[in-house]
C-alpha cells in the first residue's frame, strides 16, 4: 500500500458523510500522516490500514473536535 492509496481512503472514509468537509480534512489529514504515530503504526501493521486507523482514533479524534469546535 502506498501514501496515494493510503491518503485516498483515508479522506473518503472521512468525508463520505459530509462531502463539504473535504478542504477542511486535508491540512489534519496531512498532518495525520506525517505524525510519528502514524508512521510506528504503519510500520507495526504494514498493508493492514484497518489496525492503523484503530491505532489513531484518538488522535484523530482529539485533533479533529478541537478543529470542529473552531469553526
Amino acid at each position: 500500500m502506498n501514501p496515494q492509496i493510503e491518503h485516498y481512503v483515508v479522506s473518503q472514509l472521512l468525508t463520505q458523510n459530509e462531502p463539504s468537509k473535504d478542504d477542511s480534512i486535508g491540512p489534519i489529514l496531512e498532518e495525520m500522516m506525517q505524525s510519528q504515530e502514524w508512521i510506528r503504526s504503519r510500520n507495526k501493521h504494514g498493508e493492514n490500514l484497518r489496525e492503523s486507523l484503530f491505532d489513531m482514533y484518538d488522535w484523530w479524534r482529539d485533533r479533529v473536535d478541537e478543529n470542529l469546535k473552531n469553526r
